[in-house]
């Protein structure tokens, strides 16, 4: 029993050691007189909880520091000290799920969003990384970003060198409530995804993400904003898109493409020339054996074989279906499988023979 008093003496004076730092530094945060010593306390923050003796949850909460910090973030005009405080929030949202939910629940989002326009490039990115973090699976949030005004300089940093923090941030939002949809429609999202895909040079990952928030607004929209993006001409793009040298940009191309697809009329000549256009290109891709090639050509002929089979008469008169033919007798099974679906599907649905 004795030897067991010593133990539980030091953890408790470990606690209270633990609680008095965290509050020292949450004192610090609140004299705006000292900006130096609140920089170098939000330094100490970050490396206090990546130490051993981590502040747990209750004393997180229960010291108050998360409050002070967005306290000091608000107040301050200092960009260096505003870095530094925001890694810190984000350090600390990234330690566990329940770390996350409790610099959420400080509510620190129209704060963040009023930082949106801040001048220095990487407090802005900061800021948009820790929001993607807060808004999380949180509808309600992603709301309230909508409500306050966060839409609008969202989209101006998509055309920044911040554009992937950005686009994140976006995506959590086009796969919120329809209130998010919707506004984003009305700050004409889709121009500022265009520009992106207009752009040559820039990462195969930020079209790529640019090319699922498409899908996800195709996805979200009613059938007005349906017809917005149909309107806007877009198809043509993604088709030029389709052709790049990047793997991933051409297989999510070709999936947003389908989805845009399957909202068209099929019985449009113009809709048919597309589609026609899009199978040659993907057949071109059969021969480097990428199984989503023969799955999104499947899906193209099988939606369109109710509605369009003159087109798919016109698909077997190309060179398209030999190259696919091809393919049966691949070494690699699935391929062959695959290829051998699409050929079993033009004949049975009575498309001449080779």
């Amino acid at each position: 029993m004795n030897r067991c008093t010593p133990c539980s003496h030091q953890q408790r004076q470990q606690q209270i050691s633990v609680w008095d730092k965290l509050q020292h530094y949450g004192g610090v945060f609140l004299d705006m007189t000292k900006p130096e010593q609140q920089y170098k306390a939000a330094q100490a923050v970050c490396n206090f909880l990546n130490s051993a003796n981590a502040p747990s949850i209750e004393e997180l909460t229960t010291s108050g520091l998360i409050s002070a910090m967005l306290q000091c973030l608000i107040r301050t005009r200092c960009a260096v000290l505003q870095l530094q405080l925001l890694s810190a929030l984000y350090v600390i949202s990234s330690l566990t799920e329940d770390h996350r939910l409790l610099v959420r629940q400080a509510g620190p989002v129209p704060q963040l969003v009023a930082m949106l326009n801040s001048e220095e490039s990487q407090v802005c990115e900061m800021v948009m990384r820790l929001l993607c973090r807060i808004i999380k699976d949180n509808p309600s949030e992603c709301d309230a970003m909508c409500t306050i005004g966060g839409t609008a300089p969202l989209l101006a940093k998509m055309l920044s060198p911040s554009v992937k923090a950005a686009l994140n941030v976006i995506q959590k939002l086009s796969l919120g409530s329809q209130y998010c949809v919707n506004v984003l429609f009305e700050h004409n999202i889709i121009f500022f995804i265009k520009s992106l895909l207009l752009q040559e040079g820039v990462d195969a990952d930020i079209h790529v993400q640019a090319l699922m928030l498409l899908c996800y607004m195709i996805q979200g929209g009613n059938q007005g904003q349906m017809r917005k993006i149909l309107e806007s001409n877009i198809l043509p793009l993604l088709i030029g898109v389709l052709r790049s040298d990047s793997p991933d940009v051409r297989r999510v191309a070709a999936g947003t493409i389908y989805e845009l697809l399957v909202e068209t009329d099929p019985k449009l000549e113009s809709s048919r020339e597309n589609v026609l256009q899009i199978l040659s290109i993907l057949c071109d891709y059969v021969r480097l054996e990428e199984l989503w090639v023969f799955n999104i050509i499947y899906d193209i002929l099988m939606f369109f074989k109710g509605s369009a089979v003159e087109l798919i008469y016109t698909f077997n008169d190309s060179d398209s279906l030999r190259k696919i033919q091809e393919m049966t007798t691949n070494s690699n099974q699935q391929v062959s499988l695959l290829a051998a679906h699409i050929v079993h599907f033009c004949h049975s649905n009575q498309i001449i023979s080779f």
